[in-house]
């Protein structure tokens, strides 16, 4: 088995699916902003788990990451056979109100789609690979406020899973589209106010839950999942 590379790897969903991940006995590229952070699970994991953890710790709405990541890959002893695109960021703000462009722009339609270019060659020649792009609840919505640019984000993140697994598919490389509503993560902490969402009781599910779901979609070559029943209801009754 080669490496499965695993963003925003630090914390959260992303700490979550790197256990999902190493309990499959996977070694792990685990990458992060977080260096300190990043370093500590690395080593818990190959300490609890008897495998290879490497921490790469980038930011990876650094135009210049992709390709540093990029060429630490390519010295590794083993292919990439798993990509797990989980690294984002979300700024609430009228977009009136903002200034530049969200990083979440930068993070999640830059960097996952060249990160995707650099490890998808390698598994269509191989003939085996999966990838799992982490989207949002909010894609089904339709609508952001507030947070617009993290919604179109979240967007083009389903677009483009979805027309890469349709690509990909004669290849026998398998992509997985992950749509998850509110996670009990402390993701929308640096933003003012929580998210109502998060607020509704028994809503919010555990990141635990949503890796879990998740990766097993992926492993079995699902093109599409959204954990939690609450989550689809709330898809189905969307007028978008």
């Amino acid at each position: 088995m080669g490496y499965a590379v695993v963003t925003g790897a630090s914390s959260g969903l992303g700490r979550s699916l790197s256990v999902e991940l190493a309990r499959r006995k996977i070694p792990l590229v685990l990458v992060a902003r977080n260096a300190a952070a990043l370093s500590a699970l690395a080593s818990d994991l190959a300490r609890c788990y008897k495998i290879q953890a490497i921490p790469v710790p980038l930011d990876l709405s650094d135009p210049a990451a992709v390709p540093q990541l990029t060429r630490k890959l390519a010295e590794l002893d083993k292919p990439v056979d798993i990509l797990v695109s989980n690294a984002g960021s979300c700024e609430r703000s009228p977009f009136l109100a903002s200034k530049r462009s969200a990083p979440s722009l930068r993070l999640m339609v830059n960097s996952a789609t060249e990160l995707a270019r650099a490890v998808l060659p390698g598994m269509a020649d191989r003939k085996r690979g999966r990838v799992l792009f982490v989207g949002s609840l909010m894609s089904a919505a339709g609508t952001g406020p507030g947070v617009a640019q993290y919604a179109a984000s979240k967007a083009y993140l389903a677009t483009f899973a979805r027309s890469l697994a349709k690509e990909m598919e004669p290849h026998g490389v398998g992509v997985t589209l992950t749509s998850p509503g509110a996670i009990r993560s402390g993701f929308f902490d640096s933003m003012d106010g929580d998210a109502l969402c998060n607020r509704i009781p028994f809503y919010p599910m555990s990141p635990e839950a949503v890796a879990d779901r998740s990766v097993r979609a992926m492993v079995a070559g699902l093109t599409e999942v959204m954990p939690g029943w609450q989550n689809r209801a709330l898809a189905a009754g969307t007028p978008f």
